[in-house]
């Protein structure tokens, strides 16, 4: 397969110190995660002449051929053309004030407290399957040596808008003076607006990306992140928008899943009707039952889905059941909500 910067200057570090070179990167079953840096560095080594010396993808990087095989592109072509330096991306905790149908208590602190309130529910074990043990400190990093040479830091959540974390990191980054080379890259919920702090931020790094992940527009995304306020969103991205810095890009994220099928084909316009050009939509892997995995062929026919997964029936019946639990805890309405589904 064609070469990945990623394995080259990449590192993405998650919560308990695991390390991977890119957040899509997948350990197989028989490979266990890695905390040691040095270890991490010989493997990924390792890993790197492995996929060099093959045209096929090695089984770590699926995502990205299945997300080539779904729409051309994959975060590797992204990385091949953007990267120059020391790429990070940061995942300091699951700190998050949504809980998305699509996520779990490993990224969002509210799905981890909704599980735990309601532990009898007949949950899925993708909502219930996941392993959160401490917090990453941001002062315990062990490459923090390697900062000058860092061109790129990414931040992950949970919300990073949320975590003290990162204002303890991007505030480290900006005494030390290299934000000025740093082109820095925010994906958030956007419930938050951007304070005096974050004008800050985007004063002081070469570069500022804000990725705003947004999931269908209108009611069906206050359907889909339960909480969130729609009205809210759109008056924080316009703040964003509106900024008057040459040096920041705003983009706009949505999870490709069944529940925003009806709103494939008008995402994009909506949000170029609203002043912003930069709209990707990123297929769902997991849960199952969330990603087109349920979408049925007479549907992903009429919206013109070409997905990289299968109809799968059993898949169907869980979304079915597991948005009748969500549905009673939130008092919303499945079928009302998303009729075309059941036509």
């Amino acid at each position: 397969m064609p070469k990945c910067v990623m394995l080259e200057k990449g590192i993405t570090y998650r919560p308990g110190g695991k390390l991977y070179p890119c957040c899509l990167w997948r350990w197989q079953s028989d490979q266990k995660d890695i905390t040691d840096y040095k270890q991490f560095r010989k493997i990924i080594d390792q890993k790197k002449d492995q996929m060099n010396s093959s045209d096929s993808w090695i089984p770590e990087c699926e995502q990205c051929r299945q997300d080539t095989e779904f729409k051309g592109e994959s975060f590797r072509d992204h990385a091949n053309e953007i990267v120059e330096g020391g790429f990070w991306e940061m995942n300091f905790n699951n700190t998050c004030n949504l809980s998305c149908r699509m996520c779990n208590g490993g990224l969002s602190s509210t799905w981890a407290s909704l599980i735990k309130q309601n532990k009898s529910l007949n949950w899925d074990e993708s909502y219930t399957d996941f392993e959160y043990k401490e917090t990453l400190k941001y002062d315990e990093i062990e490459f923090y040596s390697e900062l000058p040479n860092v061109r790129h830091i990414k931040l992950l959540g949970g919300e990073p808008f949320l975590m003290k974390e990162v204002y303890r990191m991007l505030d480290f980054v900006m005494e030390s003076g290299h934000a000025k080379n740093i082109n820095l890259h925010v994906t958030t919920n956007i419930t938050n607006p951007v304070t005096d702090w974050w004008i800050k931020v985007i004063e002081k790094f070469k570069h500022v990306q804000f990725m705003c992940s947004v999931d269908g527009y209108e009611s069906r995304y206050e359907y889909i992140r339960p909480g969130a306020k729609f009205d809210v969103v759109l008056k924080n991205i316009e703040q964003i928008r509106d900024l008057k810095h040459e040096n920041i890009k705003l983009s706009i994220s949505c999870c490709g899943q069944t529940l925003t099928a009806s709103q494939h084909n008008t995402i994009k316009s909506f949000w170029n009707n609203f002043g912003v050009t930069n709209v990707n939509i990123e297929q769902v892997y997991d849960p199952f039952f969330m990603s087109y995995r349920s979408l049925k062929p007479s549907l992903r026919q009429k919206y013109n889905i070409k997905p990289s997964f299968d109809y799968d029936e059993q898949h169907w019946n869980t979304l079915v059941q597991q948005m009748a639990i969500q549905d009673n805890l939130f008092g919303t309405n499945f079928r009302k909500e998303c009729p075309e589904l059941f036509e």
